[in-house]
Parts: C-alpha cells; structure tokens; sequence
C-alpha cells in the first residue's frame, strides 16, 4: 500500500476561503454587511477571512456556510474536490513542463478572482434565489 499524503491545512484552508469568497460574491452576489449580521460574526472578521487575511478561521468559515445553506462538512468536502479536479486539470495541461509547480488561483500572481468551472447565477436566478431565502 503506497503511502498517504499529509493534508495540507494550510492550503485546505485557503481554499475554503476562495470558495466562500466565491460563493458570497459571486454565485449569490450578497453584501458583506449583511452576511455578517446574519452569520454573526464580526463585520471586518468577514472581510478579513475573505481576503485571505484570516484563512484559518473555521468559526467564521463554519457560520458562514450555514447562512449559504451549506454544512461546513460539506463545505469542506466541496472545497477538497474542487481542489484535486484543479490539481488534475493542471498536470494534464502542463504535462511535460520542467519545473512546474502547482499554484492555486490564491497562491497565483495577481490572483484569479473565480474558479473555473463555476458558473455565476442570471441576475434573473440571483432575484428568485433571494425571495426563496427571505422570510418575510
């Protein structure tokens, strides 16, 4: 039996907070205030952890999928398939390279702003998406 690579938490981490960041400003396109006050969680812990400057933040990360509709396990499991599908895209598109390393979009210089792959919601879907999660 080969053995098994160590999880890279750091990196798990980082991607966590892409995808979240992904997910509340473009997929949904929701205000940041607004997450915030219903996560709760502090408003600039928020900002915080979806510029990368707090990717370790597993409370926020947690109260944050739960408002998204998500349980953090599968939050986390979404994020981890992603990641290996990433990875696998780009040994096969660098297949050959000397010297090639495997870099994130968040590790890349400027960063990629949205994953590829993922398709935003119409304007239209983000409206209907909206009323469904308002209770009022």
């Amino acid at each position: 039996m080969p053995p098994r690579r160590r999880l890279n938490t750091e990196r798990l981490h980082a991607g966590i907070a892409w995808v979240l960041r992904w997910l509340v400003c473009q997929r949904h396109g929701l205000n940041v205030a607004w997450l915030a006050r219903e996560a709760p969680v502090g408003d600039q812990s928020l900002r915080d952890y979806l510029d990368f400057k707090h990717p370790e933040g597993w409370h926020t990360e947690s109260r944050v999928a739960l408002v998204l509709g998500y349980f953090p396990d599968e939050l986390e499991r979404l994020t981890r398939r992603w990641m290996r599908k990433y990875r696998h895209r780009e040994q096969r598109r660098h297949a050959g390279e000397k010297d090639w390393r495997l870099r994130f979009p968040w590790e890349q210089d400027p960063p990629v702003e949205k994953p590829p792959g993922f398709q935003p919601l119409r304007p239209s879907e983000r409206q209907q998406k909206t009323r469904q999660s308002d209770p009022g």
